[in-house]
């Protein structure tokens, strides 16, 4: 009588090629570019400062502004900010569009207060240079005076 022997059976030669497929299938099913669907940051929502400063072209701390309480909304192509009135009562707030090209936010106001009227030409559009993710935004708008050349500094957080 002759025993047949049986061939045993092999976790690694069943397992090892199956583990490659299934590798390889579900790498081929993955999207070529993940970043591509993933939305650029958005400065549309609620904005309130955190600090407010300005610096000379070297990137030192000329002067700090005291904290007061502003604000900035983006909804739709338009802006609105507002802030704390100074000691003295003045104001300063206003409205209007704006534009985002890159790193590059263009602000028109069409409404503001007097004491924004008075320091800047009325249909003035401020260019600021921005940097922002999806819950911090930093502005720089260049001036000079005199001869010196300075970035008034203002740096917001997300409200919503």
């Amino acid at each position: 009588m002759t025993f047949r022997t049986s061939k045993r059976f092999s976790f690694t030669g069943i397992l090892l090629p199956s583990l490659l497929i299934f590798l390889f299938w579900t790498a081929c099913n993955q999207p070529a570019d993940t970043l591509s669907d993933e939305k650029a940051p958005s400065v549309e929502g609620v904005w309130k400062q955190t600090e407010h400063f300005w610096m000379n072209e070297f990137g030192d701390t000329l002067f700090v502004a005291p904290e007061h309480n502003a604000q900035k909304i983006y909804l739709d192509g338009h802006v609105m900010w507002n802030c704390e009135p100074d000691p003295d009562s003045t104001e300063w707030f206003g409205f209007g569009t704006y534009e985002l090209n890159g790193d590059t936010l263009i602000e028109r106001l069409s409404t503001m207060s007097w004491s924004m009227q008075e320091t800047t030409e009325f249909n003035e559009a401020f260019v600021l240079v921005v940097e922002f993710d999806e819950n911090n935004f930093r502005q720089y708008m260049e001036s000079t005076w005199q001869d010196t050349v300075y970035y008034n500094t203002e740096v917001y957080v997300r409200l919503k």
